[in-house]
């Protein structure tokens, strides 16, 4: 219930229009299917059209087998989309990235969500009858996590079953995950108040020096971070440097920015180089955030 209640929450906060990346992908498959689209841009036009096309289709096969049309189960590649490149300010390839980004149930348009749920089955193990006990709550979460690809943690579940010798595992921006580190990330920690308070700040510090360091390297006339300026101003920096040594995002450091600096790159102007980003810029920026102490370094 809480889970559906956040999805819920996070879709009033949706923007309803198109995206470019919804539009391009929503054309992408109305030409594969040869559907004439050129009149039709709202979104319940280009939807209505996939659904006349599916309705025709299952009625011809019905005709043709006699039997009913079985929707193909929901698998990982079904998910995956492509950036906009266009709509990035640095069009460059990204370090280490292997695989497409995926959509996942916390961040997926509800148009696209309707499109994987009409054209696919997506599997779903349902809570047994009666009482359940938090082991049975979170067993039931990580068999669900296992079968459905749009789950929060599916990847991690899925690489954390294939062992310490299975085949690569890729979270939702692309990049590989390192078992070790999903492995203790899965292990139960014991709740410690103090603890987790000393933690947080050592992770403060530490990300607040880091930040300071990424700034005053990079930057010729801005130090810090003010008070109006978006947090993801950093994320954007790093993509640059990471894109300059070609080296992953998540490994961007204190010693990898300290590195594009005696490697002779040039400084920028803070009011030169910024400039607010676009949906699909700051989309591809959280997916690189998201996860990356999980990953495996190259």
């Amino acid at each position: 219930m809480v889970k559906e209640l956040v999805a819920y929450v996070f879709s009033l906060t949706y923007d309803r229009d198109y995206s470019s990346r919804q539009k391009w992908q929503l054309h992408k498959i109305l030409e594969e299917r040869t559907i004439p689209f050129e009149n039709s841009s709202r979104k319940q036009e280009l939807v209505d059209l996939l659904e006349e096309d599916d309705l025709k289709k299952r009625k011809q096969l019905k005709i043709e087998n006699h039997t009913p049309n079985k929707k193909p189960r929901l698998r990982t590649p079904d998910i995956e989309y492509n950036y906009d490149r266009s709509k990035l300010r640095d069009q460059r390839a990204t370090p280490g990235r292997v695989k497409r980004p995926r959509y996942e149930d916390m961040n997926i348009p509800d148009d696209v969500l309707g499109y994987f749920e009409l054209n696919f089955t997506i599997p779903k193990e349902e809570k047994p009858k009666g009482r359940t006990n938090a082991r049975q709550e979170n067993e039931l979460f990580k068999r669900n996590a296992l079968l459905n690809p749009l789950t929060t943690f599916h990847d991690l579940y899925r690489c954390h079953e294939k062992g310490r010798q299975g085949s690569p595992t890729y979270d939702g921006a692309g990049y590989q995950l390192d078992w070790e580190k999903v492995n203790r990330w899965m292990k139960p920690q014991a709740y410690n108040k103090d603890r987790m308070v000393r933690n947080m700040d050592k992770a403060l510090d530490k990300s607040e020096k880091e930040e300071a360091l990424l700034f005053r390297v990079f930057f010729k006339d801005k130090k810090k971070l003010g008070l109006d300026d978006p947090y993801y101003i950093k994320g954007f920096v790093k993509d640059h440097i990471s894109k300059d040594l070609s080296i992953p995002f998540h490994q961007i450091g204190p010693d990898e920015i300290m590195k594009w600096r005696d490697e002779g790159f040039e400084r920028k102007s803070f009011k030169e180089w910024w400039k607010e980003p676009n949906e699909e810029e700051l989309t591809r920026i959280e997916n690189m955030e998201e996860g990356g102490s999980l990953r495996k370094d190259l």
